[in-house]
Order: structure tokens, then sequence, then C-alpha cells
């Protein structure tokens, strides 16, 4: 029920419950998240010890601010592992909200060996360039591609890719066989 005033799905937390069912989610397990964030956080701590000890104006200064670069780092992870990517019947989405791709803008899908990607992930290509965008150890996108994975499971992460490349042909097969003049 909504509240007076107020029109159905007014909240966010309604809005996910009559949402559609996610086709795959690639999320990012407890303990891998744990040690992502502890291993930068360890970073920045360590970086913070040995600046401290400097002689140095300069040494300390650079050391000093590497170590809170790692130490923000560490809370970016933590923030962006907290949240899952999704694929849906018409996009590549977060579990917040946050669209990444349409089905329709991706192009091919690449997770060979030597391919550029994120660790455990996948790259899309994309038809046109899209804004910036990163959740360091879940995505990123930059101009025309966009990875997917990092701290995540490595099967999940290849049933996802799987999915996709499965959709795209399936597109691709549909839009083959309604050629203009024929008769279906």
């Amino acid at each position: 029920m909504s509240a007076p005033g107020k029109g159905p799905m007014s909240s966010p937390i309604e809005a996910r419950v009559n949402a559609p069912h996610p086709i795959a989610r690639l999320g990012c397990a407890a303990p891998r998240r744990f040690i992502a964030t502890a291993v930068l956080a360890g970073l920045g701590v360590f970086m913070a010890v040995i600046a401290a000890e400097q002689e140095g104006a300069w040494k300390t200064l650079v050391l000093g601010l590497a170590g809170l670069g790692a130490l923000a780092l560490a809370l970016l992870v933590w923030r962006a592992t907290g949240t899952a990517v999704l694929l849906t019947e018409d996009a590549l989405v977060t579990s917040d909200g946050r669209l990444l791709t349409a089905l329709d803008e991706i192009e091919a899908v690449e997770n060979g060996f030597l391919a550029f990607r994120p660790a455990n992930g996948f790259v899309l290509r994309l038809r046109h360039p899209m804004p910036r965008g990163f959740a360091p150890g879940l995505w990123w996108r930059f101009g025309r591609r966009l990875g997917v994975g990092g701290s995540v499971s490595a099967p999940e992460a290849k049933a996802m890719a799987q999915a996709i490349s499965m959709r795209l042909a399936a597109r691709r097969a549909g839009a083959e066989g309604d050629t203009p003049g024929e008769p279906s």
C-alpha cells in the first residue's frame, strides 16, 4: 500500500520488489570483499607509518599522501563491492539502480585469455561511447568499453558473459530473419 497522496511504487523498495527478476547476478562474496579492502587499507596504513619515520619533508608528504590515497581507495572498494551487477531483459544495471548499458548497445563480449579485461571478468564492446565511470572491484566504463569483474567469482562472471553472448546471438538471428519484403 502506498501512503496517502503518493502514487504506486513511490519508494525504491517497492520498485525493487516489483522489478522483473534478473537473468544473472554478479556480486562480490563477503570474504573477497573483506580481503580486497583489507589489503588496500593495510597498504595505506603501512605507507603512513613509513611516512612518519622519514626525515625528508618531501618523502613524508609523498608517502603520506599515497597512504591516504590507498585508504580512500579501500573505502571506495568497500562501498562498490557492496552492490552487484544484474543482467535484466533489457540492460546491465547495478543493484542500486545505475544503468551500465542497454543490451542493444553491446557489440561484442570479450573474455578471452589475451583480452584486456578485469580479473575474473569480461569486457563488453559498446556501439557508442558512454560516460566514464567505475566501481572498483566490480566494473569500469571507459569510452566504448565496459569491464565487469575484479573481486568477483570467475564462474559467476563466465556465466553472465555467456548469458549476454547468447542474448546477442539470439537478437542477431532474429534481426537476420526479419528481412523486409519477405512474409514472416
